[in-house]
């Protein structure tokens, strides 16, 4: 078969016999081809990149006001109302979704420090937010400013063989977090005690903003905290703090640890 007969056919089947000469042809065709091609898709990759661009400069979106974009964000970052979606809310997953969709979303999501000045952490449900370099947390709460903070920490235990490290970055976060204690409006701490350590041991006054501090310990039987031996005696971080309104200490492993905080005298 001749070789203009290969070429003209959109599939060929069996062996081919080539001439000595046909071989330099066909690399030839076949360079002109990619050079072509090439050619080609540079020119496609320019017409997506414009499409791409008019569809962004005319999304709808585009022309909503930034305060108005804030004020959406603020409502799609914060819990429903019914115990079931507080529970199941991430507000982290939320937030970061957000601020990850596209630069102006970034941009707008930065600059509005409602969505920063609320953490909430759940060492069961998101573990992989206490390993590795937990130093997200101070720009987390940078951005939210001098707004007041509220926190909803969860430290509950559940069987696992990276207890040591999750308590680690457990203890790291809340060091981190506290950097930031001037802004603590409330606190709410659920689980095993002994991880908030660095809580205890602040000095009278630490906290002049916090009005509410809710503290639950609970630990499993292979918890960290044995008995009231654990934590400090005398205990003064909530001394001194001219705003509190509402303090709630339970301890539901019959373990009197109550006994080793000092409570602000009611005038």
């Amino acid at each position: 078969m001749a070789l203009a007969q290969y070429l003209s056919k959109p599939r060929i089947e069996g062996p081919l016999w080539l001439n000595p000469v046909d071989i330099p042809f066909l690399r030839a065709r076949l360079l002109k081809a990619e050079t072509r091609l090439e050619s080609l898709e540079a020119q496609i990759s320019e017409v997506l990149d414009e499409r791409a661009l008019l569809r962004n400069v005319l999304a709808p979106v585009r022309r909503v006001p930034s305060e108005i974009l804030s004020n959406i964000f603020e409502h799609s970052c914060t819990p429903g109302t019914s115990i079931t979606d507080e529970i199941d809310f991430d507000v982290v997953r939320s937030t970061f979704v957000l601020a990850r969709v596209c630069v102006a979303w970034r941009k707008t999501a930065h600059a509005t420090p409602q969505l920063w000045s609320y953490l909430r952490l759940d060492l069961r449900r998101q573990p992989h937010l206490f390993k590795g370099d937990v130093s997200w947390v101070k720009e987390w709460l940078s951005r939210g400013r001098s707004l007041p903070l509220d926190l909803d920490l969860r430290f509950q235990w559940y069987h696992t063989l990276d207890k040591e490290d999750l308590a680690q970055g457990a203890a790291q976060m809340l060091e981190s977090i506290l950097d930031f204690r001037h802004r603590i409006r409330s606190c709410s701490i659920v689980g095993d005690l002994k991880l908030c350590l660095p809580l205890f041991r602040l000095p009278h006054s630490s906290l002049p903003e916090l009005k509410e501090i809710n503290l639950i310990h609970f630990s499993a039987t292979d918890g960290l905290v044995q008995d009231a031996r654990d934590f400090p005696s005398g205990i003064e971080a909530f001394l001194g703090a001219p705003k509190l309104r509402r303090v709630r200490i339970s301890d539901l492993v019959m373990i009197p640890c109550w006994n080793c905080w000092r409570y602000p005298q009611s005038s």
